[in-house]
């Protein structure tokens, strides 16, 4: 009964240790955002989004960064990747 109790507590410490590391990552990502860093939040938000991929907010502001890293000018039309397109 112990084992089973201790099993227990460690899994739900390793769920509450992932859940706090994707909301630090979201919130390094929202803040690199509204610095402008949109390269660097995008990758923070990548990481974010592979921990937690159902979360509408990551995805928001992932695709959010694309636009701006696609919005300097039209230069970057021909070399745009597929997966900045979508």
């Amino acid at each position: 009964m112990r084992l089973k109790t201790l099993l227990y507590f460690a899994l739900l410490w390793t769920i509450s240790a992932q859940a706090q590391k994707f909301d630090d990552l979201l919130i390094k990502g929202k803040s690199e955002f509204k610095n402008g860093q949109f390269a660097e939040a995008a990758q923070t938000l990548k990481k974010a989004i592979a921990m937690n991929p159902n979360n509408p907010e990551a995805h928001y502001f992932l695709g959010y960064c694309y636009s701006r890293l696609n919005a300097a000018d039209a230069n970057y039309i021909p070399n745009t990747s597929l997966e900045l397109a979508f």
